[in-house]
């Protein structure tokens, strides 16, 4: 009995394991995003930029930087990509512990924990 009971902690605690994975690398985006914004922003301000487009790109802005949106934008599909393939991964693993892992080894220490069946 004390068996099954730890392992259906083992199946709680999954779904909160896979959601500490995905808060950590989406934090990780997510600060990488906000760089990225921060760093085009001093870009956008510095005199070099300021020269740079208004001599070639007749004052258009946004010009000379046009990966950085287009690179802000792949940061927010990445996080909704890797989380999506965290959910499918949770499922997947959660269904194995539950329908494989468990039943298997439960199979074959079930005689060696209980005392009666050796006799």
């Amino acid at each position: 009995m004390e068996l099954a009971y730890q392992w259906d902690m083992l199946e709680d605690e999954i779904p909160k394991i896979f959601d500490a994975l995905v808060q950590s690398v989406r934090g990780i985006l997510l600060g990488l995003k906000s760089t990225i914004d921060r760093e085009s922003r001093k870009l956008d301000a510095s005199p070099i930029s300021v020269l740079y487009h208004s001599a070639d790109t007749g004052g258009n802005k946004n010009s000379g930087l046009g990966f950085i949106p287009t690179l802000v934008q792949g940061i927010d599909y990445r996080i909704q990509d890797i989380e999506y393939k965290f959910s499918l991964a949770r499922q997947d693993f959660g269904r194995e512990v539950k329908y494989e892992i468990i039943p298997f080894y439960l199979r074959f220490t079930a005689p060696f924990t209980q005392p009666h069946l050796l006799s």
